[in-house]
């Protein structure tokens, strides 16, 4: 059995194992976007984001795609999918364990994978603002690395009206070599339960890509 499909196997067995011992009510949402500017470049991404949370710990899935052509040549083919299980200790610090496989065929390094710990930080709450940081020590695989590296994370929530908010998430990853993602979200609430939104997403792996997309998101 190749790597790639040991690891999605693992995140599969522990994502059912943990559904199965546990009582949980979750909450979701589901984002598509279509981004072209004239002809020459075109963008399609989905994102689909689950959270379940349990008396014991909270279980999140993040699974995103990103396809961006430009004057007929590919620029960006991406698959990646993260899973976390988060424990409270506080009211403000928690623990978590973190898995996640990335694919991009046009990345030299082939497929990455990583699996890790550390401690996260609800740094500010109130109606309008959330802000958290998470620090994480994990260990990186890929077709030419083998290595433990450090992870930093930050979120930040802010309402900007009653149906407009916007959403930022940095992750850099630093060993051998850098790895650096952000995403910028502007949303706004059509209705309860269907938003408009547009996202910046910057990506250094190594090689630097910037996607723009108008996305039409669900939650439910």
């Amino acid at each position: 059995m190749s790597r790639v499909k040991k690891a999605v196997l693992f995140i599969l067995v522990v994502f059912t194992l943990v559904l199965i011992t546990m009582p949980a009510h979750g909450k979701g949402s589901a984002k598509f976007g279509l981004t072209q500017i004239n002809s020459d470049s075109t963008t399609l991404s989905a994102s689909i984001d689950q959270t379940w949370d349990n008396p014991i710990i909270d279980l999140v899935i993040e699974t995103d795609y990103v396809y961006k052509e430009q004057e007929d040549l590919v620029k960006m083919d991406k698959f990646s999918t993260i899973l976390k299980a988060n424990k409270d200790l506080t009211d403000k610090f928690y623990t978590f364990g973190v898995a996640s496989y990335d694919s991009d065929k046009l990345r030299d390094t082939g497929d990455r994978i990583v699996g890790g710990a550390g401690l996260g930080w609800k740094i500010f709450r109130n109606d309008n603002w959330k802000i958290s940081h998470e620090s994480s020590l994990a260990y990186l695989t890929t077709d030419f690395v083998d290595e433990a590296i450090f992870r930093n994370s930050l979120w930040i929530f802010y309402k900007l009206g009653e149906n407009l908010n916007v959403t930022n998430k940095l992750l850099s990853e630093t060993g051998t070599d850098k790895y650096l993602r952000n995403e910028t979200s502007l949303n706004y609430s059509l209705t309860e339960k269907v938003s408009l939104g547009f996202s910046n997403t910057y990506t250094e792996d190594p090689i630097d890509n910037n996607v723009l997309s108008v996305t039409i998101g669900v939650k439910w």
